[in-house]
Order: structure tokens, then sequence, then C-alpha cells
């Protein structure tokens, strides 16, 4: 951080994430000791909160689909991302 003052470079300090073996990117948790990408545990039990309740409705309106299916994209990321680093492309 003292090089970035030195330079004039600003940092967003809420975006830094100091020494860790686990990285959050684009949404995804990336863990290279266990070559393992996953959906950060906040998503995931947000998403697994969310299927009960759909599991019961016989019916729902557009705007409710449109958020579960927002949820499904975004986790289905991780299945692409993992695709691409397995194809090596």
């Amino acid at each position: 951080m003292g090089l970035c003052d030195q330079l004039n470079m600003p940092l967003a300090l809420e975006k830094l994430d100091g020494p860790t073996p686990c990285l959050v990117f684009l949404g995804i948790l990336i863990d290279p000791s266990k070559l393992e990408l996953r959906l950060p545990p906040e998503k995931l039990q947000r998403l697994l909160g969310m299927l009960p309740h759909w599991k019961a409705y016989k019916h729902c309106c557009k705007k409710d689909l449109e958020s579960l299916i927002g949820y499904l994209e975004d986790a289905s990321k991780v299945i692409y991302m993992l695709g691409a680093l397995l194809l090596g492309g």
C-alpha cells in the first residue's frame, strides 16, 4: 500500500484481501490447494435456502421466476469456468 501511495494510485480497501489460500473472483471461490472452484458459502446458502420454497410452489409470477433464474445462472458460472480450466481454455 505504501508503493501505491507513492504512485498516487487509489485503492479500494474493501476490495483488498490479505494473504489467503482462497480467493473470490467474479463470484467464484478459487481454492488452489484443493484444486476446486465453488460458490462462496453465502451464495450457496442463499440458493439452497430458496429451493425448498420453490419446490412447494404450484405457480409463480414472472419476477420471482426471473430472480430464481438469475441465481441459477450465477451458480452455473462455476461449472462453465471449471469446464474451461479442464479443457485448457
